[in-house]
């Protein structure tokens, strides 16, 4: 597996798209509330994989380019593989968290671990069902998952953001080396970028896509019959796999971007290194 950023850049509109194609609508608009990538740049380290037997239920698992290692507060250039920038447009100034900056467009934590976790006696991010293939002409196959909790945590310790994740799914070009993790439905519950989105407004709920490349090899799955209609139903599930990662958590509403900097998501959505 090898990391591509300008290959994660390029596949984020399509990716974007496959989650307006494939998710419920819970807001006319979103903003986003965050962004988040490998910093530094993690070759051979995955972000996410997906994990458990090609013919049976699977998860959707952070892997260790997710996971901070403690060197947030060296400068970027000193510090090593894994963890994650996170950037927000709000300004997160309590508590105050080693690993941060803030600047004229938000606030910035290196060095932040993601991690998922299961509600109470439930299992998390499993995948449920079959696959289901869109029209054929796009070549697209998508798997449903179940709800997960997930939580950022900065270099220090400190809980940046945490909430859960439901109507989640895996979008996949057949062919492709590239897939795309989406929630129509995420609630933010705790965290210092919480508490500074509750001082902006009152909007709790959003949705998230994580787009994922340098996949280990072409995504795999069978399908037998034509289906019926627009879809139909893949009795095979897709294979494990590594993948570097990108993504994005949005809101249902915050103030006028001017007065935070925030980047509208009209449609699709760009993601962009803050450098």
């Amino acid at each position: 597996m090898k990391n591509s950023k300008s290959l994660i850049r390029l596949s984020a509109a399509f990716m974007a798209s496959s989650l307006l194609a494939v998710s419920s609508v819970h807001a006319a608009v979103q903003t986003q509330l965050l962004q988040f990538e490998p910093t530094p740049v993690s070759p051979g380290l995955a972000e996410f994989s997906l994990v458990g037997p090609a013919a049976g239920a699977q998860s959707f698992v952070a892997s260790p380019g997710s996971v901070g290692n403690g060197d947030g507060n060296l400068a970027p250039s000193l510090q090593t593989p894994g963890g994650l920038q996170v950037d927000t447009p709000l300004n997160v100034v309590a508590p105050a968290t080693a690993g941060e900056v803030i600047d004229a467009s938000g606030s910035h934590f290196y060095d932040v671990t993601m991690s998922f976790s299961a509600p109470t006696g439930k299992p998390s991010l499993v995948s449920t069902g079959a696959f289901v293939l869109l029209n054929p002409s796009l070549n697209l196959a998508v798997q449903q998952f179940t709800d997960g909790i997930f939580t950022m945590t900065a270099t220090d310790g400190t809980v940046l953001l945490t909430g859960t994740v439901q109507e989640n799914s895996i979008s996949s070009p057949l062919t492709s080396t590239s897939s795309a993790f989406q929630s129509a439905l995420v609630t933010y519950t705790g965290g210092a970028i919480f508490t500074a989105l509750e001082q902006a407004t009152t909007a709790t709920t959003g949705s998230a896509s994580i787009s994922m490349t340098s996949l280990d090899g072409p995504v795999a799955a069978n399908f037998v019959g034509p289906g019926v209609g627009v879809l139909g139903a893949a009795p095979a599930t897709i294979n494990p796999y590594d993948s570097n990662g990108t993504g994005v958590f949005d809101v249902a509403n915050l103030p006028e971007p001017s007065s935070l900097g925030i980047v509208l998501m009209a449609g699709t959505m760009g993601l962009r290194r803050r450098r």
